[in-house]
């Protein structure tokens, strides 16, 4: 950047274009980062001849011009969105530096106690400091420079906490998308290691006095199930995941982070319930469940899929209750650090 262009309080980044679709979380990220250039081009008129102040206006510039490319990008694994919001999270400290350097800190402290929540509650100063920031929100009572210092600092611990927060939940949302495709790829694997042979000894039908009953229908003496049988038990089994997917979204909530974690959750559910199914009706052919023994009817396996298909809830939950541990409300507090 030329230092014309700098005194003239303009940037000669190139600005992407806007992509041609638009998540609530890139709307959010580019919204903010308009925000803070008009707040640094503010800053910049009422520098004067400020050198430093308008070194770490055009440092924040650059900052924000990086954030806007990389909001621009789609990155599956979410590297672009955690590069966004840490530029951002950079910019407005910067910010608050400037401020807290000038004569206009009173105008941003107000802002300051809302950001002291991503420090936790074992942060030992947050009473002294959000006695400065209510004393600083007068003009005539500018914060010392050991305040200052001190407010800095929070600063930059509680946005650091909140980089490492949205780290873990990015982290998260990976494992859960990776290990929702591995269970899919396994629940698809078994009719074909069954066709092959691999799993001959796999057997999901029944034998009543009636005749070996199967899920697909009552079969020949000759045969003790197939491909198809285990199709339906798994189809079964993901009718019943779906059922308590749909039931769980109601302890769904907004979240402030750009990641997919809940979706990521929800979609785990379905082939563990093809999977739990398949285990389940094997368990009872094996007799390991008290009570049940041989199933009379192709009906009544299909439903115990169904059964076995929602109780992989008794497992996924457990990721649930995590995700609502370290998922951030629309305040962006978490229900535990």
């Amino acid at each position: 950047m030329s230092s014309a262009d700098r005194s003239n309080g303009t940037d000669r980044h190139p600005t992407p274009e806007y992509r041609w679709y638009s998540t609530p979380w890139h709307t959010h990220a580019v919204a903010r980062i308009d925000y803070l250039q008009s707040q640094f081009d503010e800053e910049r008129t009422l520098a004067n001849g400020d050198h430093d102040t308008r070194d770490l206006i055009d440092s924040a510039s650059e900052i924000l011009a990086k954030a806007r490319a990389s909001a621009a990008k789609h990155s599956p694994l979410g590297a672009s969105k955690e590069h966004t919001w840490t530029s951002i999270h950079a910019a407005e400290i910067l910010l608050f530096q400037i401020s807290i350097d000038g004569n206009g800190f009173h105008r941003r402290a107000a802002t300051i106690p809302n950001l002291l929540r991503y420090l936790g509650p074992s942060f030992q100063h947050r009473e002294k400091i959000e006695e400065i920031c209510a004393r600083s929100m007068d003009a005539e009572a500018p914060p010392s420079p050991q305040e200052r210092e001190a407010l800095l600092g929070a600063l930059i611990e509680a946005y650091r906490n909140r980089d490492r927060e949205f780290v873990r939940i990015r982290n998260i949302t990976i494992t859960l998308f990776v290990s929702t495709f591995l269970t899919f790829v396994l629940a698809a694997a078994l009719p074909l290691l069954l066709w092959s042979g691999l799993l001959a000894p796999l057997d999901l039908c029944f034998a009543p006095t009636g005749g070996p009953v199967c899920a697909s229908g009552v079969h020949g003496l000759t045969q003790v199930g197939s491909i198809k049988d285990v199709v339906l038990i798994e189809a079964c089994g993901i009718l019943g995941a779906t059922l308590t997917a749909l039931l769980s979204l109601h302890e769904w909530r907004g979240t402030v982070t750009p990641y997919k974690i809940q979706l990521a959750s929800a979609s785990l559910k379905i082939p563990s319930g093809a999977l739990s199914a398949v285990i389940g009706i094997t368990m009872i052919r094996a007799g390991f469940i008290p009570g049940l023994t041989d199933l009379d009817s192709s009906t009544q396996i299909l439903a115990w899929a169904i059964v076995f298909g929602a109780s992989q809830h008794l497992i996924t939950r457990l990721v649930d209750n995590r995700i609502r541990d370290v998922l951030p409300d629309e305040n962006g507090s978490s229900a535990k650090p």
